[in-house]
């Protein structure tokens, strides 16, 4: 009786072997290129996040710039507090393809409101997954005005200037003790700022 259970048992693990790979594969696949909808994860529970959004941002190499920036405004205790926020921070790429002396300008203490009016309108008060955004949405930022979100497979967001180039999210879901950071390769400029090339 034994043997026979142990073989059930067997038998049981083998069949469940490619459903279960094939259900990783697909969960591994959507939030690699965050594509949505995202699969279920049920079989995975992600260790509860242990750094504010400030300091997951620190430990991000792609996310240098984006950390001189928020430690330039003075916004590093607002992404230190209990929030919760959802930052869609732009990678170091990102802030390379601004045009040539506008980050300079953005970094020189004459211009600290205009950084923050950037910085706080690549900020949501509210924790938003990257499974709860939907197509068209509209979110408000922190500077005040909105964000759209568009999805197509991938998720992209248009912000507040007329160009043809959307940001994209590449990086999405990384969670933070106050809030989440969604890594984005575009920076977003608010209908108020400068207007930006095509």
């Amino acid at each position: 009786l034994l043997l026979l259970f142990l073989l059930f048992i067997l038998l049981t693990a083998l069949n469940l072997q490619g459903p279960l790979a094939a259900l990783f594969a697909r969960t591994a696949v959507a939030h690699s290129d965050v594509i949505l909808p995202h699969y279920s994860a049920c079989f995975f529970v992600a260790p509860p996040a242990t750094k504010t959004i400030f300091e997951l941002a620190e430990s991000q190499p792609e996310l240098t710039t984006f950390v001189a920036a928020v430690k330039a405004a003075g916004l590093v205790v607002t992404l230190e507090s209990a929030g919760p926020f959802t930052v869609f921070a732009p990678n170091n790429d990102a802030f390379a393809d601004l045009p040539e002396g506008v980050l300079t300008k953005l970094f020189k203490p004459e211009n600290k409101d205009l950084l923050v009016s950037v910085l706080t309108y690549h900020v949501a008060a509210a924790k938003v997954l990257a499974a709860q955004l939907y197509n068209e949405e509209q979110i408000t930022m922190v500077e005040g005005s909105n964000i759209t979100i568009l999805i197509d497979p991938y998720v992209f967001i248009r912000d507040g200037q007329p160009r043809s180039e959307n940001a994209r999210v590449v990086s999405a879901d990384n969670e933070a003790t106050n809030g989440v950071v969604h890594i984005i390769d575009r920076v977003l400029l608010p209908p108020t700022a400068p207007p930006a090339p095509p």
